[in-house]
């Protein structure tokens, strides 16, 4: 299941965000980080959750962008 979880990452950036919540320790085990945000720094929360989507959306096809309704009328008239 890892090697699934990690075949689509940028290992690059999943790893500095990992290595960050570690030497920052914000790394909770029940997963719930919402649930301890008394104990962190929203600035560098930010920055962890960038690079953690970052990795992620790398990863993900681009799909097409839709035209709009607009779009739609304008290209039949």
């Amino acid at each position: 299941m890892k090697a699934e979880m990690l075949a689509g990452l940028q290992l690059d950036q999943a790893e500095e965000a990992d290595r960050i919540e570690k030497e920052l320790g914000y790394f909770f085990e029940d997963g719930m980080y919402w649930k301890h945000l008394d104990k962190l720094d929203e600035k560098f929360l930010a920055d962890i959750d960038r690079l953690w989507m970052a990795a992620v959306e790398a990863s993900q096809p681009k799909l097409p962008i839709s035209p709009t309704r607009g779009e739609i009328g304008a290209s039949s008239a």
